[in-house]
């Protein structure tokens, strides 16, 4: 059975968003490609704006199936081996080239966009994963003062998707063999993990 009007929309939706961000794609570029209209978009959707975040979903959905941000530790794993489990499925979801890495493509081509709607996506993404990053940072680090787990949000979050936000600033400097990858991934979430503890540590002494 072929595909609906609707799904041929929102994978259209998906590869547009992925290439060029929410501002670099018009409702004109996602009907054409899917053999649709506007007012199918209308009737799907409702407006841009709830088919870009239809879009978030989905590939949010597709990423965490492939690359879960929980990874193979259990439930009484030790915090910085849940942030560490966390690093390592966003930095994998960054080198897929496939269904799983769109989510990363489209927060990268969106979020460091000019006038982009940067506070309907965070409003989304932090139902998606925001929730989690705070809990898994206060589990961590114990009752620390505001500033070092907003501190620690955005260094697990800057590194942890290092390659999509930078991947033109990085360019030739990324792996492209799998082993490569592999270290370079590991590597990276080393670095993510010792800044997060060294934090830690600055807090404690301080306080």
């Amino acid at each position: 059975m072929g595909r609906s009007a609707k799904e041929k929309l929102l994978q259209s939706a998906i590869q547009h968003f992925a290439r060029q961000g929410y501002r670099g794609t018009t409702i004109a570029d996602i009907v054409e490609d899917a053999g649709a209209n506007i007012a199918a978009v209308n009737y799907h959707f409702g407006s841009k704006d709830k088919l870009f975040i239809a879009a978030l979903r989905q590939t949010y959905a597709c990423a965490e199936e492939a690359y879960p941000i929980s990874g193979d530790v259990s439930d009484q794993a030790d915090p910085m081996d849940k942030i560490a489990a966390f690093s390592r499925a966003i930095l994998l979801r960054s080198f897929d080239d496939g269904p799983a890495g769109d989510f990363e493509r489209i927060m990268s081509n969106t979020v460091n966009v000019p006038n982009s709607p940067v506070a309907m996506i965070l409003g989304e993404v932090q139902q998606l994963a925001l929730d989690e990053i705070d809990s898994l940072l206060h589990d961590a680090l114990g009752e620390q003062p505001y500033g070092v787990i907003t501190q620690a949000k955005t260094t697990l979050i800057a590194g942890s998707t290092i390659v999509c936000r930078d991947h033109a600033l990085l360019g030739k400097t990324l792996p492209t063999e799998a082993d490569d990858i592999a270290h370079f991934i590991d590597r990276q979430v080393t670095a993510v993990i010792a800044a997060i503890t060294s934090l830690k540590s600055c807090a404690s002494l301080v306080s």
